[in-house]
């Protein structure tokens, strides 16, 4: 069943994760994307990037610069989308399906 009515997708806009991600595996490569979902207010983002010396993790940790999308004032990234120096990219999503009838074929 779809949502259809406009107040059901609000309520369930607020009870929804605060992003989406979409992974594609293609010859050779693998492409991702990541979109955050939120008001226009917020809409203005710094692309930062940070240098850390994980000294005591060195054995199994193969980077030292981090660079992701954050907020002005904030240290993190309430994005959850990270590209490290190592070539590995960090995403986090909520996994949400507005279409019940999919459930069955969840296994």
């Amino acid at each position: 069943e779809y949502l259809t009515q406009a107040r059901e997708v609000i309520s369930v806009r607020k009870k929804a994760g605060d992003c989406t991600i979409v992974v594609k595996d293609v010859p050779g490569d693998i492409l991702v994307a990541h979109n955050t979902h939120n008001v226009y207010s917020i809409m203005m983002r710094l692309f930062k990037s940070t240098n850390i010396e994980w000294d005591e993790y060195k054995d199994f940790m193969h980077t030292n610069t981090m660079r992701f999308s954050g907020r002005y004032g904030a240290i993190g990234s309430k994005d959850d989308f990270y590209v490290l120096s190592n070539g590995l990219i960090v995403m986090e999503t909520s996994i949400l399906n507005f279409n019940s009838s999919l459930y069955s074929l969840i296994k």
